[in-house]
């Protein structure tokens, strides 16, 4: 195999990892549990409670605000994580089509 076909055979490989990541969330996301706890009760819910705890006169000491920024960055980590996975997915199922182009094209120059 050359170097051209294997690069593209890498490539190709990765970017069906990627795809199937991205339609392992896809199917967790339609599970009514994620939607409770993850969208619900996590983006929603506790995102408003440390924003309101934020704002809280009793929580306006330094080592209150640290933790409660904390928390609150931690939400929007997972949050942008996820939408990565789905970006990714979504770029590579348009890489993967690309690719699996090249290769026939190589393979029809290699007959």
């Amino acid at each position: 195999m050359n170097d051209q076909l294997e690069a593209v055979e890498i490539s190709i490989k990765q970017a069906q990892e990627a795809i199937a990541k991205r339609n392992e969330l896809i199917k967790l996301m339609q599970n009514p549990s994620y939607q409770k706890i993850i969208v619900d009760g996590y983006f929603e819910n506790q995102a408003i409670a440390l924003v309101m705890r934020k704002s809280n006169p009793d929580m306006q000491d330094e080592a209150n605000q640290k933790s409660i920024i904390t928390q609150i960055d931690a939400i929007g980590s997972l949050f942008s994580y996820l939408n990565g996975v789905m970006q990714f997915g979504n770029t590579a199922e348009r890489t993967l089509l690309a690719e699996e182009e090249t290769r026939s094209e190589i393979l029809a120059e290699q007959l």
